[in-house]
């Protein structure tokens, strides 16, 4: 398994947005951040995933807060910056 982190936020569904990122790893794309991870530091192999929910928040303004908040705090190196 990939050790390496992303953090993003949504107001979606969280089981939707995962398909999203793991149709991304599937394609392979550079479209999303973990097409492009997968793409570029495991030349297209499969990735194992796992998900973590770091917190939970229904305000828009505060869950964005939360997400520059964890990315700071983790500095995941998946994200795009």
């Amino acid at each position: 398994m990939c050790k390496e982190e992303y953090v993003g936020e949504t107001g979606r569904p969280l089981c939707i947005r995962i398909k999203e990122h793991l149709e991304g790893l599937r394609r392979i794309t550079t479209f999303t951040s973990l097409g492009e991870h997968r793409a570029r530091r495991h030349e297209g192999a499969h990735v194992d995933v796992a998900v973590s929910i770091l917190a939970r928040e229904p305000d828009i303004v505060a869950r964005k807060i939360l997400e520059a908040f964890w990315i700071s705090a983790k500095d995941p190196n998946i994200n795009r910056k």
